[in-house]
Formats: C-alpha cells, structure tokens, sequence
C-alpha cells in the first residue's frame, strides 16, 4: 500500500529535494558570481603572472575570495533559520528547530559546495595569457 505523501517517507522526500534545490541554486549562483570576478580580473591576472605569479597562488586567490563570499553567507542563512525555526518546526514534522549537528553539517555542505563552485573559475584565472590579457585593454 502506497503511502500518503505527508508520511514520514514523502516528508523526507520533500526534504531532501528542496535542500538540493536550494544547494544548487547557492553554488549556481557563487560559480556566476565567481566567474565574474574572474573574467573582470582578467588584466590583473595578467600581470601577476608576467611578474611571476604561479597558477597555483592564483587559484588559491579566487578559491579564497569564493570562501569569504560563503563565509558572510553562512551567518546570515543561520540568522534566518534562527528567525524562522518556528514555521520549519510547523511544517517540517520530525525536524527539531536547533540541531547543532544539522548545522555543522550544512556549513560544511556549502563550504564544499562553494569550493566546487570556484574550481572552474580558478582554473581560469590561472590560464591567463599575460600578452593577450594585457592587450586586450
């Protein structure tokens, strides 16, 4: 017999796809926000790498600007379900409004999740051609 869809399994269900719904859109989101940055930097890349930057200082350069985003991100999405455990406690049945260790685990997710993010634009900013970086402009 099947089960309703507000039994526990339908609720973890409904759960589980919004959470990756919302992981999704964050790192969609950082990677465009990072890509950006990246391509805006192009000429600055440029010149680290003509004055002998290595594509490895590079990346960390734009892995690190990924993670301060992520990292002024993450207080503020604690804030809110802070603010909004009451309707999560409403809705959500079987949730409990403060776990400590869902918490850590969902900074956590989205740290990685931000580190995805910037693999590909980092991987850019350290492929950069010093000649055609500062030709361009």
């Amino acid at each position: 017999m099947r089960q309703h869809m507000c039994g526990a399994r339908g609720s973890w269900e409904l759960r589980a796809g919004l959470a990756g719904l919302g992981l999704a859109l964050a790192a969609a989101g950082l990677f465009g926000v990072t890509l950006q940055s990246v391509s805006r930097r192009t000429r600055e890349f440029g010149v680290r790498i003509a004055l002998g930057a290595t594509a490895g200082a590079l990346r960390r350069t734009v892995l690190r600007q990924t993670l301060t985003l992520a990292a002024c991100g993450i207080p503020l999405g604690w804030l809110l379900s802070w603010a909004g455990r009451r309707i999560i406690e409403q809705y959500l049945f079987g949730v409990r409004p403060v776990d400590p260790w869902v918490w850590a685990f969902s900074t956590g997710l989205v740290l990685l999740t931000a580190c995805a993010a910037a693999l590909q634009p980092a991987r850019r900013a350290a492929r950069v051609d010093p000649v055609v970086a500062l030709r361009e402009e």
